[in-house]
């Protein structure tokens, strides 16, 4: 009895049409399928895809108050950014 070895992968996107790293990602993926692997691909694409032999379970992204300061800090100046940085990494366990 042959034993499919299961492989869970997190990616950002799976769409072919977004980058050459979405194609590369995929071609990957594909290949693995071929050498006899089973893949779940969990991926932060908002659209619904579909790829052969690949189950493809789309996640949503989760953006926490971290996030937001994260992404507001760096246009403020390079000062103030790295002190919210150390605010959050004495807040976050």
């Amino acid at each position: 009895m042959q034993t499919h070895k299961k492989i869970l992968v997190l990616v950002e996107s799976l769409d072919v049409n977004d980058s050459s790293g979405s194609k590369g990602r995929v071609a990957l993926l594909q290949n693995l399928v071929r050498a006899g692997f089973d893949i779940t691909a969990l991926h932060y694409t908002q659209q619904h895809i579909v790829l052969e032999d690949i189950d493809a379970v789309a996640v949503k992204e989760g953006k926490s108050f971290y996030y937001f300061l994260s992404t507001r800090a760096p246009p403020r100046g390079p000062r103030f950014y790295i002190s919210s940085i150390l605010f959050m990494e004495k807040k976050i366990p």
